[in-house]
């Protein structure tokens, strides 16, 4: 169960529903209605369960919504989770990384707004450490930039408008005009944010391997003395005779097995086989 764990309670309930769903769906509930920490509590579930196709979902819409106030919550609750020693799993993957960087970005990028946030304060030492460390090398390839150039504010920190300047979360952030010479535009060109790849869906390779690869069933139908192991849940889930059947309080629901007897049915193994194929996955190899 996705109960609470160390220093962070589980997910709420909006949560786990739109988890559970994208499970089942390889679909995500429509993100775009969804608030920014909602977001990033959704983000960090599918990345603690190795969900990356959810999480780079969450992540692509977490950039559009990003204000100051989130950026402080996210980064301090990233540097958190990843500081705790503990039994249990805490998300340390490479999509939690990307935000981390994405987080970074944006303060660099709005710098004055949030280092004016008294929850600043509150942010891990070595994450405000690091924060600084790349604001000094912004401004001091800023000053250096200006000085060959000629022109330029002197090394002067202009923080560019909150937000991402306007530009599409998907791509590189283009500087808005006249502050192509700013310290956060000068962090950008050092270490630009990477789109956001989405990886398309898997979930009928995913049904095909659970079809052909695990032996764990807890159903079996036994077609000319072949016996196919097969899952409740996708057979009650895909196919109304067997959801009736397992709902029935037959014999064949109690025992987990229904033998199709030779003499009472056209069905063949091979042809049994083809029909678990469409079950599971939604396609066969019939020509």
């Amino acid at each position: 169960p996705m109960g609470s764990h160390e220093g962070r309670p589980g997910p709420a309930r909006c949560t786990a529903l739109r988890l559970l769903y994208f499970i089942h769906t390889d679909r995500a509930l429509d993100l775009t209605t969804m608030e920014c920490m909602q977001l990033y509590d959704l983000f960090r579930e599918a990345a603690r369960y190795d969900l990356d196709r959810l999480a780079s979902l969450c992540h692509r819409q977490i950039r559009i919504k990003l204000r100051a106030e989130f950026v402080l919550l996210i980064l301090r609750d990233c540097y958190d989770s990843r500081s705790r020693v503990s039994h249990v799993q805490t998300p340390s993957s490479s999509h939690v990384r990307s935000l981390i960087e994405t987080c970074k970005y944006f303060f660099l990028n709005n710098y004055a707004e949030c280092a004016a946030l008294e929850s600043c304060e509150t942010l891990d030492p070595r994450l405000l450490c690091d924060l600084m460390r790349c604001m000094t090398v912004a401004s001091q390839s800023h000053s250096l930039g200006t000085t060959a150039g000629g022109n330029g504010s002197g090394g002067r920190l202009n923080s560019p408008s909150r937000g991402f300047s306007g530009a599409s979360a998907d791509v590189h952030v283009a500087p808005s005009p006249g502050e192509d010479g700013s310290a956060a535009f000068a962090y950008q060109r050092r270490c630009p944010l990477a789109p956001i790849l989405v990886r398309a869906s898997t979930l009928q390779y995913d049904m095909q391997r659970l079809l052909h690869e695990d032996n764990q069933g807890d159903f079996e139908v036994v077609v000319q003395g072949e016996v196919f192991r097969c899952h409740r849940f996708v057979l009650a889930a895909r196919c109304q005779y067997f959801a009736m059947l397992m709902q029935s309080g037959m014999s064949e629901s109690q025992e987990n097995r229904l033998v199709l007897p030779d003499e009472a049915t056209s069905m063949t193994a091979t042809g049994f086989g083809t029909f678990l194929e469409y079950v599971y996955t939604g396609t066969t190899t019939m020509v």
